[in-house]
């Protein structure tokens, strides 16, 4: 009997704690967007954070290192989308000679940008929170890069709607790697 007792509270222990925990993951994309929205100096709305993270289907049973994950692709993806954006850009055979320099540099820092947020991904991964931390910002900053050298050469900007949500996406990342650290 005390076997089969101790049973029973084991298995209710287990079933209170999945409960808990599927409870639970609705609320991780709230909170973590709240977190992230309220950053100091970052473009990101609660409403973007929500609906990034939920367009994986697996951040519904995510817990919190996995949303880290899954913003950290989103990052990713974003930049390496962007590489044949730009080589459709480069394509029009009307960009002036500056124009098409800045996009070949732009090509060039996405790629790097690509690389650093799955490097981001595997520090991660290795519990590296600052290298992670690290690399994500490093896909920020040749974001960054790209935009510069459209504005040193008084060039208009034909990448900000792709760059702004790579930088929310990063926000998303950097406040979740914070939250886990």
């Amino acid at each position: 009997m005390k076997q089969s007792s101790s049973l029973f509270f084991l298995n209710l222990l287990l079933v209170l704690n999945f409960h808990r925990i599927v409870v639970a993951n609705g609320d991780v994309i709230t909170d973590v967007c709240q977190n992230a929205s309220t950053t100091p100096d970052s473009m990101l709305t609660y409403d973007f954070c929500v609906s990034a993270l939920e367009s994986n289907p697996k951040s519904k049973t995510s817990d919190l290192f996995g949303l880290a994950v899954i913003s950290m692709e989103l990052c990713a993806n974003n930049a390496t989308n962007l590489i044949p954006y730009i080589g459709k850009l480069l394509e029009d055979g009307k960009k002036e000679r500056l124009v098409k320099k800045s996009l070949d540099t732009c090509l060039e820092v996405y790629a790097d940008a690509t690389r650093c947020a799955e490097d981001a991904i595997t520090a991660f991964k290795n519990k590296d929170y600052f290298d992670a931390s690290e690399q994500i910002n490093g896909a920020d900053q040749y974001s960054a890069t790209c935009e510069d050298v459209f504005d040193e050469n008084n060039l208009t900007f034909p990448l900000r709607k792709q760059v702004d949500d790579l930088r929310k996406l990063v926000d998303i990342s950097l406040a979740i790697i914070q939250m886990v650290e």
